[in-house]
């Protein structure tokens, strides 16, 4: 009797404690379930940069910035946030839960590389090298978050097309072999992610 209040316990604390429990997603047809409840995005795209300061601003250590803004979401109705970058810390995902909204984690990959043939270029985006975080490491280090809603790769991938001197955009021979090679490497990544997060994946966007 005393085991069996025991087991049960320590299940409850795992339960309570493990992240992992915490957020369900589904993607069933062409519906988002959340915890087995219907859920459609309504958010932001958020990376607030103060003047003077340029993309590369790293807002999610200007605390006062967040902690004003997603109160503020909240209370306009909105559910999610969607970075530009992979946050480097928990702290923010931790802020965004607490006032119910949910994290699309995006991570920026060049689209135009040739993913075709450069297999070097590949294993530094999923692995990393010295002076770049790999995308196994962002996954195994924010998969576990209650926050996380899904990963996104890439940004405004259809839209860097060439150019031609007037500005119109060519699609071209080289464009369209870039974007073959982009979509099918999307997929590996995708198909990385699911694998590196095991059976409570994450949806993957771009």
């Amino acid at each position: 009797m005393i085991l069996r209040k025991i087991i049960f316990t320590i299940i409850c604390l795992f339960l309570i404690f493990d992240p992992l429990f915490s957020t369900k997603i589904e993607i069933r047809g062409k519906q988002m379930f959340v915890n087995d409840k219907p859920f459609i995005i309504r958010g932001f795209c958020y990376s607030p940069i103060p003047v003077g300061f340029t993309h590369t601003y790293e807002w999610e250590f200007d605390e006062p910035s967040y902690n004003t803004d997603f109160p503020l979401m909240k209370a306009m109705g909105a559910n999610t946030v969607r970075t530009y970058d992979p946050l480097k810390y928990k702290k923010v995902l931790d802020e965004a839960y607490k006032n119910g909204l949910y994290v699309i984690m995006q991570v920026r990959i060049d689209w135009d590389e040739d993913y075709g043939t450069n297999i070097a270029l590949k294993n530094e985006i999923l692995y990393g090298s010295s002076s770049r975080r790999g995308l196994q490491e962002i996954v195994t280090t924010l998969r576990d978050h209650p926050a996380l809603l899904m990963w996104c790769l890439g940004h405004e991938v259809n839209f860097n097309v060439n150019l031609d001197a007037g500005g119109t955009q060519v699609w071209d021979g080289t464009t369209i072999t870039r974007l073959q090679g982009w979509y099918t490497f999307l997929n590996e990544m995708a198909g990385k992610i699911h694998e590196w997060e095991g059976p409570y994946w994450h949806p993957v966007t771009s």
